[in-house]
């Protein structure tokens, strides 16, 4: 290999990698990007054979690693997904059918339909009545749509929400979204072998203006014991995989602007 190959071997891995994070660029253009690279410097392809393995893989994963679950009204992450070219699904429940239809915006409009019913003791009803417990408050009757959202929460890898706190609940998420996040604090105790210090689980708070973690931390009352608490952080990790996105924040202009933007610089 030339003199000063391996360097401009390194750097090519490293434009690449950025152009796939910060263009989504698919990985056939990578590949044709690399190769014509490779050619204007006269690298002996053979030896860059195994790093173009590691390389392709990683940009393979990056092209799959976003996908938005939500709901129809949290108009302001579909939004912020289409500009940053993630894969969306729509959770939508329909009162005459009694059902959820699970669309994809860059796709088929009906991936699939979901019955709703609460008639089988299934495990969308054991979620709500826990979060229901936890939430100290009892079960609202709205079947369908408190269904819709455990099955969008069950496979989901984390959540991002922006709402505010409260003082009631276990959690003290104020609104409707405290439900959702109930939930899937519970879906993902049970994920969990051990629990970890910290959860997938980030608010913006309107409050505050800033990002908080759902973490593990010493109980007020009894130090040896330890619960869910939320610590303030500078700013979430990038989605990966399937990740929900819930809370449109308040009509205020100001505000939204804001919202817009922390959602926005997330991608």
């Amino acid at each position: 290999m030339k003199p000063g190959i391996s360097k401009i071997h390194a750097l090519l891995l490293l434009l690449i990698d950025n152009l796939t994070r910060l263009t989504s660029l698919s990985q056939t253009v990578c590949k044709t990007t690399f190769s014509r690279l490779t050619r204007s410097w006269s690298i002996d392809n053979n030896s860059l054979k195994s790093p173009l393995v590691g390389i392709f893989i990683f940009i393979d994963f990056q092209q799959k690693m976003a996908t938005l679950l939500t709901r129809p009204i949290d108009r302001e992450w579909i939004n912020q997904a289409h500009r940053n070219r993630c894969a969306i699904k729509v959770y939508e429940f329909n009162k005459m059918s009694n059902a959820t239809a699970v669309r994809a915006l860059k796709g088929a409009s009906n991936l699939e339909a979901i019955d709703h019913r609460f008639d089988h003791g299934d495990k969308a009803k054991s979620a709500v009545l826990r979060a229901s417990r936890h939430l100290g408050t009892e079960f609202p009757g709205a079947e369908g749509k408190l269904k819709r959202d455990y099955l969008m929460l069950k496979d989901a890898k984390s959540m991002y929400l922006v709402g505010n706190f409260t003082t009631s609940g276990r959690l003290q998420v104020a609104g409707n979204e405290a439900w959702m996040v109930e939930m899937f604090y519970d879906i993902l105790e049970a994920r969990y072998e051990k629990l970890p210090n910290r959860f997938p689980i980030y608010m913006y708070n309107l409050y505050f203006k800033c990002w908080c973690q759902l973490t593990m931390g010493e109980s007020k009352k009894d130090h040896r014991v330890k619960e869910p608490r939320w610590l303030k952080i500078s700013r979430p990790p990038r989605p990966i995989e399937e990740f929900v996105g819930i809370g449109i924040g308040s009509g205020d202009r100001n505000t939204s602007a804001i919202v817009s933007s922390e959602i926005g610089m997330l991608f």
